[in-house]
């Protein structure tokens, strides 16, 4: 018995070892016949590695129509592909070049500066490793490489932080970019003119950062308009001294109907008038301003000699992470800074028939400190002196019965003039701005609305070394123990 138990054994193991063989045998040849084929399985729960079917769809549609899109990778490919902690980025523009409407290249805008030139004939674009840029004839769209990835951040308890979730944003960015340049649409912000607006001039560096970041630069007097043209995205009124007609009210409500979306910097005006049809138009946003001038009582908080341009603070972001626009300026690299504001008049929530439809909320507030004196208005508006409360300088509502329409108001239009953006104490509110803007319509992301792909970190915090020594015996020694008693058992119980 001791014999036939032997050798049955020495069967079995002789046939483990060739059924090893066995799937080595075929695991390598298939192994290379994928990897000569560009064959991949995405694995993934949210297909990382690979396109969805909305892109592959219109890539195709491309191929058909013999679309030859010029892709261009600004950083050396070589170093991308070896990097696997960005192995879902080379996997994804691997997957766009598969197809024939997509025409790789790949180069370094430090080493070959022509390229670059070619691409930004006019300096529109900050260039920067690990852009991507999308060509297609005359039209260019840059995809921010810092923006490919968003990074969810939890402080630990010794002060550090540790990422617990990433964003990955590639496709959504570049499939959107694709169709903009293919198409030859671009969002459009348009300066309202007409009303004593501060001229688009004075925000030359405004404007050029937003063409930076894929909008485009209009004006629009909405007198000479039948309606707010089709390509608008966003309107901002800078600074206007006058009213706008109750015409033009109507176009902006209708504009709203459909989701578009307004800024209004109402920078304090000593006329005695009424912005009637403006207000009504906050109105509608369940929003409305004061008819006041703004200034700080204590000498500490405003600027020597400038009681009008005085300390103010940006308020924390909303707990929805749809409405996070301020979080990044009061926990990133800027929290430090402080915040001022110029000649600012304040503004409030009102209660009307649609407030539970709207998502209200302050993006500015003044210290206790600070004095608003009337200023402007007829006497309707009954102008009144606000002391020894926080002050409303900047805020946003969004109108879920319109289609999601964004309404954001800030107190004045001068701190974002290019005088005043060379300062320092105007940094914050000018990035709120563009933080508002880019909350109220994303260039890059709102195009094809293919959403963003997201994978979580597991982290293992370790406060001491007994609590490291505990976690190596849990993790490494005691699988190692059990694997070793397996063995053991194994040789004494092989030949029995």
């Amino acid at each position: 018995m001791k014999t036939t138990a032997a050798s049955k054994n020495t069967k079995y193991t002789v046939l483990a070892w060739v059924l090893a063989l066995l799937v080595l045998a075929v695991a390598v040849p298939l192994n290379l016949i994928f990897e000569r084929m560009n064959f991949n399985l995405d694995m993934t729960p949210q297909g990382l590695y690979s396109l969805t079917k909305t892109t592959e769809d219109y890539l195709d549609q491309l191929d058909e129509q013999d679309v030859l899109i010029e892709m261009y990778y600004l950083n050396d490919y070589e170093l991308l592909k070896k990097d696997t902690t960005v192995l879902d980025l080379y996997e994804t523009l691997e997957a766009y070049g598969r197809h024939k409407c997509i025409n790789m290249t790949a180069f370094d805008p430090e080493t070959e500066p022509e390229l670059g030139k070619k691409l930004n004939p006019n300096n529109v674009y900050n260039l920067k490793k690990n852009d991507i840029f999308l060509k297609y004839e005359n039209n260019v769209k840059r995809v921010q490489g810092g923006g490919i990835y968003l990074q969810e951040t939890a402080q630990n308890a010794d002060g550090s932080f540790s990422v617990v979730s990433e964003q990955f944003r590639a496709e959504t960015l570049l499939t959107g970019a694709i169709k903009t340049v293919v198409e030859g649409t671009q969002p459009v912000v348009y300066f309202l003119e007409g009303h004593g607006e501060n001229p688009v001039s004075k925000y030359s560096k405004l404007t050029t950062n937003l063409q930076n970041f894929n909008y485009g630069i209009k004006t629009l007097n909405l007198m000479n308009a039948d309606a707010v043209p089709d390509d608008a995205c966003i309107i901002v009124a800078a600074g206007p001294t006058e009213d706008i007609s109750e015409a033009e009210y109507e176009k902006l409500t209708s504009f709203t109907e459909k989701g578009g979306n307004i800024m209004l910097l109402m920078t304090p005006n000593e006329k005695e008038f009424s912005y009637k049809n403006i207000t009504h138009l906050m109105s509608d946003f369940c929003l409305d301003m004061d008819y006041n001038r703004i200034h700080e009582s204590d000498t500490a908080r405003h600027k020597s000699g400038d009681p009008f341009t005085f300390m103010c603070e940006i308020m924390p972001a909303a707990e929805d992470s749809s409405y996070n626009i301020t979080g990044d300026l009061i926990s990133g690299e800027t929290q430090s800074l402080l915040c001022y504001m110029p000649a600012s008049r304040s503004f409030r929530s009102i209660y009307a028939s649609n407030f539970a439809t709207c998502h209200i909320d302050t993006l500015i507030q003044t210290d206790v400190s600070a004095v608003a004196e009337p200023y402007g208005g007829s006497t309707l508006d009954d102008p009144q002196k606000k002391e020894g409360e926080h002050l409303t300088l900047a805020m946003y509502s969004e109108n879920t019965l319109r289609e999601n329409s964004k309404l954001a108001v800030f107190g004045s239009a001068e701190f974002l003039t290019d005088e005043n953006t060379e300062s320092s104490f105007f940094i914050l509110p000018t990035y709120l701005f563009s933080a508002v803007l880019t909350w109220m319509y994303d260039s890059d992301a709102n195009v094809m609305n293919i959403g963003t792909k997201e994978r979580t970190f597991d982290t293992i915090r370790i406060a001491s070394d007994a609590e490291a020594k505990t976690v190596i015996a849990i993790y490494v020694i005691f699988p190692l123990l059990v694997a070793a008693a397996g063995v053991i058992i194994w040789l004494r119980r092989k030949d029995a």
